[in-house]
């Protein structure tokens, strides 16, 4: 659950991927409004098969070493899911969304861990003034 302070509009959810010997799987992302139980996010099944049509990406590495793409082969729900295998550093997938300041957010989202460790996911929510 996430509560937006009363005077933003607009905030960023953003995930964050690495993973030194596999990848993550990410599906079925929802935001929904508690007041109006309506789903903020686009694309959130990743069934339009664009990433860049609703999302934004962000790769901090200094080898490069990222692979990140809409795949078919295994989905948790639907027909596609966001799979990233970034090593050495992270990439981070965002998209903005439009809020109603004090309104209640409820955020769910299927990750799964292809491998082993070393890995590290984040999940991060930051606004805009």
């Amino acid at each position: 659950m996430y509560r937006p302070n009363v005077i933003s509009t607009n905030i960023y959810i953003m995930f964050g991927f690495r993973h030194d010997t596999k990848s993550w799987a990410l599906d079925k992302i929802s935001v929904t409004d508690t007041t109006t139980n309506t789903d903020i996010i686009n694309d959130g099944d990743f069934e339009s098969n664009y990433l860049k049509k609703f999302y934004s990406q962000c790769i901090l590495s200094n080898t490069r070493s990222s692979t990140t793409d809409i795949l078919f082969d295994i989905p948790y729900s639907g027909d596609f899911y966001y799979n990233d295998q970034t090593q050495v550093g992270m990439t981070y997938l965002m998209q903005q969304l439009p809020v109603t300041g004090g309104r209640y957010y409820n955020i769910t989202f299927y990750l799964e861990n292809r491998g082993y460790a070393p890995n590290t996911f984040l999940l991060l929510i930051g606004y805009l003034k």
